[in-house]
């Protein structure tokens, strides 16, 4: 059975961080504590550590959570970082990402299909961009390029077309070889590949 290592008072002096086996695990009350009897060097079992979390630092994080699920989609990753940013033990993340699952609130297939939506929508950007930015997010490569191939190049080459025809309005006054390198390079950090950028931005000129 884990042992607990220390218990140490949080800031406010009204809970307690308790460690198992050297690791911070839960957080826990004053009367929480006092009840449960909690000391330093004391085996306790699974079962009763999930107890405990679930009558007290489950509750409250897991409405926490839910508030910052409430935004919009998170991926796995933005709420792992989140439980790091409050300092939420490795215990009550995993009750919570399990019941957050069981009521499917936490899905990166989901939340994958929801950021490519929302870029086409309001701010375009090509596979490339969004490849990146979904690695940031933290999800897996596999599941990147299974959502992205949904992507058709029609769809792409209009969206592309549409900002070129944008960004011309700032450029309609310079040189005609100025102006093509600086459409190239504009579609080119908004992540489009090189086919589609080509295509794009000689109609765009042609039309010019």
């Amino acid at each position: 059975m884990p042992l607990i290592t220390d218990i140490k008072p949080q800031k406010n002096k009204k809970r307690f961080n308790i460690y198992l086996d050297g690791r911070f695990a839960f957080g826990l009350s004053v009367e929480a504590r006092l009840k449960a009897r909690l000391k330093i060097d004391q085996e306790i079992s699974e079962e009763k550590v999930d107890e405990l979390i679930k009558e007290d630092e489950f509750i409250k994080f897991y409405d926490r959570a839910l508030n910052f699920l409430s935004y919009r989609p998170r991926s796995e990753k933005e709420l792992q970082d989140w439980f790091k940013k409050k300092k939420i033990g490795n215990k009550t993340q995993k009750l919570i990402e399990k019941k957050l699952r069981r009521f499917n609130y936490l899905d990166d297939r989901e939340f994958t299909r929801w950021w490519i939506e929302q870029r086409m929508t309001f701010r375009p950007f090509g596979k490339r961009r969004l490849d990146l930015e979904l690695r940031q997010k933290g999800i897996n490569q596999e599941m990147i390029e299974e959502e992205l191939g949904k992507l058709e190049d029609d769809k792409l080459i209009e969206l592309a077309e549409e900002l070129a025809k944008k960004r011309m309005k700032t450029l309609k006054n310079l040189p005609y070889f100025e102006t093509r390198e600086k459409l190239l390079a504009f579609l080119s950090r908004r992540g489009f590949r090189w086919e589609i950028i080509k295509t794009v931005v000689a109609k765009t000129l042609k039309k010019e």
